[in-house]
């Protein structure tokens, strides 16, 4: 994105004044209004992208997969443009940038197949996938609510938690499909489907989003960053 400013004054000397303030206030303004953009952006509409493509159990790690590298105002001086990023947390920042918080990066490569789609392949012999349907009841798998790990499976629903018990086992069904299920009193419940290998079809586009909430967001931020610089500024 570009920035044009125009400046007219009948007044030789005030038009110097104002082309100097605005030199002096811009880099600031800059880089405060595309944070602020990007900011929202993030918050907006690549959180309803991520929302309409996953069942969100836990913000905390939406924002790990989309952190945000803030612009800073010495990049304007320096390389004349400010530079901000929404991007996985475990990556390094633009040139000049700085990260946003001081959270922990998480590992959230995987995310990338989810955009391109792909195979993922188990760290064993199999991968375990929590039943959502079947031809027997579901056992329910219960996730945290809170904390750095909200969304993931609690440690005493985990497959190898359910298998060592006496109510856990691993079966194989008619077509030679190997699953994990737990004995409850009158019925077998089915808890995980194990699979040599799954299928992720892509199709999240947090890209698209992004630029979608740009051109929402960056030029009224910019005009009120702007604004408020001049205003907090003197003619001298």
């Amino acid at each position: 994105m570009s920035i044009s400013i125009t400046i007219k004054s009948d007044s030789a000397i005030m038009h110097k004044k104002l082309d100097e303030l605005i030199k002096n206030q811009l880099p600031f303004a800059l880089s405060r209004g595309l944070n602020k953009a990007i900011s929202l952006t993030r918050d907006e509409q690549v959180y309803q992208e991520y929302d309409k493509f996953f069942e969100v159990r836990n913000k905390a790690f939406f924002k790990q997969v989309h952190s945000i590298s803030n612009s800073k105002k010495s990049q304007v001086r320096s390389f004349g443009a400010a530079i901000a990023a929404i991007q996985q947390s475990s990556l390094p920042p633009p040139m000049g940038a700085r990260k946003q918080g001081r959270g922990r990066s998480a590992q959230t490569s995987f995310m990338k197949k989810h955009v391109t789609g792909g195979v993922k392949t188990p760290k064993g012999s199999k991968i375990a996938i929590p039943f959502t349907q079947g031809a027997g009841a579901v056992y329910p798998i219960t996730r945290r609510k809170a904390g750095a790990k909200a969304g993931a499976i609690v440690k005493s629903k985990e497959p190898r938690a359910l298998t060592s018990k006496s109510t856990g086992f691993i079966g194989k069904s008619k077509r030679g499909k190997s699953f994990i299920a737990v004995r409850t009193k009158g019925s077998i419940q089915f808890a995980y489907n194990l699979a040599t290998t799954a299928t992720i079809k892509g199709g999240y586009n947090p890209e698209r989003a992004a630029r979608r909430g740009l051109q929402k967001w960056f030029a009224p931020s910019f005009r009120k960053s702007f604004i408020g610089a001049l205003r907090s500024s003197k003619l001298r």
